[in-house]
């Protein structure tokens, strides 16, 4: 397994290194994909690879006594509800761009330590899906009561989720982590413990936010159709999804919130509206970009504050659309439409935890969401979140991997 994956072991393997404080950086050539290491980990990881590839690595999590001398990047975590906001720093931080590893931790200390190569190979094989919540009939007056709180104007939107709950046959749940991302690209790709016994993992594709170049880069994305293999069926959709009325009224709601708040930081120029083509899915997608001359952690998160929740898994308006979400959805969303990214000393990205499943032992539950606004339909959103949790859930192209019947789901 050393062999195959090919990680530097040895100090000498580095081509620049520097040290300041009680920290050394390491800096290596590495073409290997830092997911393949998450199994052999001693402690329990936190990762996140962005939508270019880039990715974030932290083990064995501490809490400073002081400001850190140098630090690599710490990871920034979020609830949906906002009851639990944190940063997070790690002893040992590897991150990836590229063909560049730089891996950072304390004086004198070796990186092998935090991994075991001698760990069995990690695979998983199949997911079994037993129980759905809330059943159509549950979901439907969810709906139904948003549809009616939706023509007395006290909502314009509001995101309901389902969820899936089941076991999965595996030896490790980054082994699960690895197969579910195989197929998975333009996408963002995390991992995090958040219990001593619960790891959430997420495939989304949303962004809160990226600061880069004294630039802030937002997205605006909502209003969904399926893609498939069918170049003609592809195409078909895509014109729906342009061209529809409710989408497009769902989509620039989303817009014009991220407009209204990003214009009182600088400078605002609003892209072009596209079609973001995923593995299942393909939405409609607005580039948002803010000239910003300096930032700092206070207004950062102040910004992230007035954006999250955003209208792409909240509603609007914000307090009511939540208010609806808490006495419709049966237990708390937790970290399922929260937030997850890296902050470093002058690049911030954050995603948004949609299509994500959380682990413990043997099982499961998976999420997905869909955004009520007038002229939506119980069936055809309980469809869309079929379509969503299909697109993550299928570990690979062959249908016998997965044993759930997804027209249980897709049709009442």
């Amino acid at each position: 397994m050393i062999k195959k994956l090919d990680f530097p072991l040895n100090f000498s393997d580095s081509f620049s290194s520097e040290t300041v404080g009680n920290t050394t950086t390491w800096i290596f050539n590495w073409k290997g994909d830092l997911k393949e290491l998450l199994p052999f980990s001693n402690t329990r990881p936190y990762f996140l690879e962005n939508k270019e590839g880039a990715q974030f690595l932290g083990l064995k999590r501490i809490v400073p006594t002081e400001k850190k001398d140098h630090e690599l990047f710490s990871f920034y975590l979020q609830d949906f509800e906002g009851e639990s906001a944190e940063h997070i720093v790690c002893e040992c931080l590897i991150r990836k761009i590229g063909d560049n590893l730089t891996i950072a931790l304390p004086v004198n200390q070796s990186w092998l330590p935090y991994f075991d190569f001698n760990k069995e190979n990690f695979n998983s094989k199949k997911l079994e899906i037993i129980e759905e919540r809330p059943n159509f009939n549950d979901w439907q007056q969810g709906v139904n009561s948003a549809l009616k709180m939706i023509k007395e104007n006290r909502l314009n939107k509001v995101v309901l989720s389902r969820k899936l709950s089941g076991r999965w046959e595996g030896s490790s749940p980054y082994g699960l982590f690895q197969a579910l991302t195989r197929r998975q690209n333009n996408i963002y790709k995390a991992t995090f413990p958040y219990t001593k016994e619960e790891i959430f993992q997420s495939f989304t594709p949303e962004s809160l936010l990226k600061i880069e170049d004294g630039k802030l880069f937002l997205e605006a994305i909502a209003g969904t159709r399926p893609h498939h293999n069918d170049k003609d069926q592809n195409l078909k959709w895509r014109e729906e999804l342009l061209t529809s009325d409710k989408e497009g009224r769902e989509h620039q709601s989303v817009v014009e919130l991220i407009n209204s708040t990003a214009s009182e930081l600088g400078r605002v120029t609003i892209g072009k509206r596209e079609v973001l083509e995923l593995q299942g899915l393909q939405h409609l997608k607005t580039p948002i970009t803010v000239e910003i001359n300096d930032w700092s952690l206070e207004s950062l998160l102040t910004l992230i504050k007035t954006l999250h929740p955003t209208p792409a898994v909240c509603g609007t308006p914000t307090l009511k659309a939540k208010e609806f979400i808490k006495i419709t959805e049966d237990t708390p969303r937790g970290y399922y439409a929260g937030l997850f990214g890296v902050i470093t000393s002058d690049y911030v990205e954050i995603s948004v935890l949609i299509r994500s499943l959380s682990i413990k032992n043997d099982t499961f539950t998976a999420f997905a969401g869909a955004g009520i606004v007038d002229g939506s339909h119980a069936m055809s959103e309980w469809q869309e979140t079929a379509t969503k949790l299909k697109s993550f859930l299928n570990l690979d192209s062959t249908e016998d991997q997965n044993s759930w019947k997804w027209e249980n789901c897709e049709a009442q």
